[in-house]
């Protein structure tokens, strides 16, 4: 079991535990199990970085890397915002320009 499959059981537990939240049951479900599959493809990431003994980010990485930070930052600044108003749209728009182009950088990677 994962560092994400044991946190996530215990958001689960303590869901199930709770009568009132601070919002909707299956969306604090759908967090969990994402922020679950986040934690698992990571996980997921360093293997293969391993299994193919990489020691060194290739320049495409490095973007990469740089663009996923970018994402992060916005989701944790859109949570402050959480059932205040409407600024957390705007950082899920530019969480998902940055996706668009995080997606562009992998796939020019490949092509090379």
């Amino acid at each position: 079991m994962s560092i994400g499959d044991e946190v996530t059981h215990k958001i689960l537990i303590k869901l199930n535990q709770t009568f009132i939240t601070p919002f909707d049951r299956e969306h604090i479900h759908l967090l969990a199990a994402s922020v679950d599959d986040a934690v698992d493809f990571i996980f997921a990431a360093a293997d293969r970085l391993l299994n193919y003994k990489i020691t060194q980010p290739s320049p495409s990485a490095k973007i990469l890397v740089r663009i996923i930070l970018k994402p992060t930052e916005e989701l944790a600044t859109a949570v402050t915002y959480w059932g205040k108003d409407s600024h957390v749209l705007k950082h899920c728009v530019e969480v998902n320009r940055l996706e668009n182009e995080a997606d562009k950088v992998s796939r020019e990677a490949i092509g090379h």
